[in-house]
């Protein structure tokens, strides 16, 4: 991960492997989100281009404060 806001607030480059284990480099123009770090997973959204995704957003899944340690789940097709 890489963030200079000094340097160039608006370049944040990071690695980001996948369920497969692959590994590819993120470059976004933005600033690194808050509590990017904490996050359980990522998900970016952009294209793929020469070996680099270019991120136009970034959705961060993080870790709830609020369930106890509760798992909940959502049916999706409720009978």
């Amino acid at each position: 991960m890489s963030y200079d806001p000094i340097l160039n607030a608006n370049l944040f480059t990071f690695y980001l492997q996948d369920n497969n284990g692959q590994t590819l480099q993120v470059l976004y123009n933005g600033s690194k989100p808050q509590d990017f770090e904490n996050s359980e997973q990522v998900v970016v959204v952009g294209s793929y281009q020469d070996s680099v995704f270019y991120a136009k957003q970034i959705l961060l899944k993080c870790p709830s404060k609020y369930n106890d340690g509760v798992k909940v789940e959502v049916a999706k097709n409720p009978t």
